[in-house]
């Protein structure tokens, strides 16, 4: 299914482009966890400007928006949309869906634990949260699973239109999750960067191992 997204970049299998990507986001985040502490006078300075235009309106915004990237609802929506794709024909889809989103619950723990680093202490909080910062784990879940969720169903669609829309939405509901995540001052810009590239290189990395065993037994069912 992976190469109904993209089929190919001038021939090339789609495995190639789902690993370069995959590298590419390591890549960023590697170089986001090495400057935490450059960064954190920048990280201090954008949160306290944000929190100065805070309002009763955006602040009932943003406790929707990140809603959307809490662990209940990506687990509905996780279990939902695998069930959908099992009952179209698409077993293997959904396997990877639900991979997608164990592995990102995962992979926050670990580096939330490798990292240590505390929240935000220049503004006020406006959620309860525990845990650290670094990486912000609903931008790396989020990532993960609406990412990998935007390529299944993308492949699905016929016209290109439709796939472009689909895509423009998943990166446009990413943004609002990361930017509610600063707005509420529980996390720094980096940690959402780092969210954002870490879950966005496991979501390629499965499409990439995906596409590879795809394209080694043949076509089938997809990715």
């Amino acid at each position: 299914m992976v190469r109904g997204v993209v089929d190919a970049v001038r021939g090339r299998p789609a495995f190639y482009l789902a690993a370069a990507l995959g590298l590419a986001c390591l890549a960023v985040f590697v170089a986001i966890a090495r400057e935490l502490g450059p960064l954190s006078p920048l990280d201090a300075a954008v949160v306290r400007a944000v929190a100065a235009h805070r309002s009763a309106t955006l602040t009932a915004a943003a406790l929707d928006v990140t809603a959307l990237g809490s662990g209940i609802v990506l687990a509905l929506f996780t279990g939902l949309l695998a069930l959908a794709l099992r009952r179209l024909g698409h077993p293997r889809s959904a396997l990877l869906l639900v991979v997608a989103a164990l592995g990102a619950m995962a992979f926050t723990s670990a580096l939330k634990s490798a990292f240590e680093r505390t929240r935000p202490s220049a503004v006020p909080r406006l959620v309860q949260v525990g845990g650290y910062s670094f990486p912000s784990g609903h931008s790396l879940a989020s990532a993960a699973i609406y990412g990998t969720a935007a390529v299944l169903v993308a492949v699905l669609a016929r016209r290109r239109a439709d796939r472009v829309l689909i895509a423009l939405l998943a990166a446009a509901l990413l943004a609002a999750i990361g930017a509610s995540r600063v707005y509420l001052g529980v996390h720094y810009p980096s940690d959402v960067l780092g969210g954002y590239s870490a879950g966005l290189a496991w979501a390629f990395a499965l499409l990439a191992a995906a596409a590879f065993t795809r394209r080694a037994a043949g076509a089938g069912d997809g990715p």
